[in-house]
């Protein structure tokens, strides 16, 4: 049995957002090859949660997160929970925003 991915919604949002802003950037090709390796990408993780950065956000309802780069988009970060077996991915987004004010401002979501 294959390690479990599950995906918020922030998460499954997040995914179309990159792939509509890789399209209007650097076309179709390139968009849907995003989806693709970031799918792949997060195998890895889920079968080895423990595996990823984790992350030392200053506040308890971020506790427990780790962080993993999606292959051939460095900027791009996955944002997740380890499961039994496998990841909840939390959020798909640039590592240059506000990461501890994204995840706040969302209540319920991180």
């Amino acid at each position: 049995m294959s390690p479990l991915v599950q995906k918020r919604p922030a998460a499954q949002r997040d995914l179309l957002e990159h792939r509509v802003a890789s399209g209007e950037r650097a076309g179709e090709a390139t968009a849907w090859r995003f989806l693709q390796v970031a799918e792949a990408t997060f195998a890895e993780p889920a079968a080895m949660p423990g595996m990823g950065r984790a992350e030392d956000f200053d506040h308890p309802r971020l506790a427990g997160m780790r962080r993993w780069r999606v292959h051939d988009f460095d900027n791009c970060l996955i944002f997740y929970r380890p499961l039994s077996p496998g990841i909840d991915v939390l959020r798909v987004v640039y590592g240059t925003r506000d990461l501890p004010g994204l995840f706040l401002s969302e209540p319920g979501e991180g």
